[in-house]
């Protein structure tokens, strides 16, 4: 994680009650000026330097990004494969804390996407050279097309996608057309509320969603986990999936 000199203070605003999407904080600039931000708010966190590993992983011990990577490299291993020849895109990359984590666990990560220009710059700044491409993806044809080319270009054979689904973030169908442009036994692994995956029904169900018409994708481990400490007080469970798309 970079260590960042920072010229501001943070107090996170504890209201009970307020829903996640809300939670807020106030960020007190050397130079007099505030921001009030929510911890969503990423296209105002990630341009200052050291805001989002400091708000979202250090104060509120988000673990998604250790999650996702543990869990792949755990069914990398149970594969016998070695995570240098897994090369990964990383679908809503942020500003790389998903990225560094599986390039310290010895995967190839050539690819990042994510819809901000912010992300994209914050990574490039805080993290230089962990990505061979970065994608920002807003939607449009020629963003998928962009990313088709890179699954090609860098022979991708592995997704992360954490804590990116859902309203707000990806939509699912975004995530089925992407996961679509990777080969015959490529692995998968994502984090999700655990309220989402129950409302597809099921982890596996969850996976033959993002499969779209390909044969199921196979669940090789779930297990809920605390994603987050929530600002208001209290905590929220996420669910991780990792699974491999059927050869053959």
């Amino acid at each position: 994680m970079p260590q960042t000199q920072t010229d501001y203070v943070i107090e996170l605003d504890p209201r009970p009650g307020v829903a996640q999407g809300e939670e807020r904080f106030v960020v007190r600039h050397d130079d007099g000026t505030e921001q009030q931000i929510r911890v969503k708010d990423y296209e105002l966190i990630y341009p200052i330097p050291g805001l989002y590993e400091e708000v979202v992983q250090r104060r509120l011990e988000c673990s998604s990004p250790q999650i996702i990577v543990e869990r792949l490299a755990d069914a990398v291993a149970a594969a016998d494969q070695d995570p240098a020849d897994v090369r990964v895109l990383d679908v809503g990359a942020g500003n790389g804390v998903i990225g560094e984590g599986l390039r310290d666990a010895g995967f190839r990560v050539p690819v990042g996407s994510d819809a901000l220009v912010e992300a994209r710059d914050a990574a490039e700044r805080d993290r230089p050279g962990l990505y061979a491409e970065y994608v920002i993806d807003d939607g449009t044809p020629d963003a998928f097309g962009a990313i088709e080319g890179a699954v090609r270009r860098h022979e991708l054979n592995a997704l992360t996608c954490a804590s990116a689904l859902g309203p707000g973030h990806i939509p699912i169908e975004r995530l089925v057309a992407v996961w679509g442009l990777l080969p015959a036994g490529s692995l998968i692994a994502l984090t999700a509320s655990t309220a989402l995956v129950a409302d597809w029904g099921g982890p596996q169900i969850a996976l033959n969603a993002v499969s779209g018409d390909d044969a199921p994708t196979e669940v090789v481990h779930h297990e809920q986990f605390r994603h987050r400490l929530l600002v208001g007080g209290g905590s929220v469970d996420y669910d991780v999936i990792v699974g491999r798309k059927p050869i053959g």
